[in-house]
């Protein structure tokens, strides 16, 4: 994540399209949790000299909706504690969307 925005972008991408921050993390981390497992992958594959084609195959191989539901848990698992987010400044922007969350629950409770 590179922006010459300052802290807050997600917040400031939600407000403009009038949806949740939560949401707006949630499409960013998907995208980040699957570029990261791509380079995973292919590191992977370097290092044992194989071919990233066939990895990839053998990677996607398992049920879409199982897929579906391992990414679910780790988006979830990642909006919890975003100090696991390896992108400190990713990490920070969950941050601030799930203080937020926490500070609006809290106010309107």
């Amino acid at each position: 994540m590179e922006s010459n925005e300052g802290p807050g972008l997600f917040l400031k991408i939600a407000d403009e399209v009038e949806i949740s921050p939560v949401l707006v993390a949630r499409v960013i981390l998907e995208g980040y949790i699957k570029d990261t497992q791509e380079k995973e992958l292919k590191q992977y594959s370097n290092d044992m000299n194989r071919n990233v084609e066939t990895d990839m195959e053998l990677s996607s191989s398992s049920s879409p909706l199982q897929n579906q539901a391992v990414m679910k848990a780790e988006i979830n698992r990642l909006l919890r504690d975003s100090s696991l987010i390896q992108n400190k400044e990713l990490a920070y922007e969950v941050y601030l969307v799930r203080l937020k969350t926490l500070c609006k629950f809290f106010l309107t409770s």
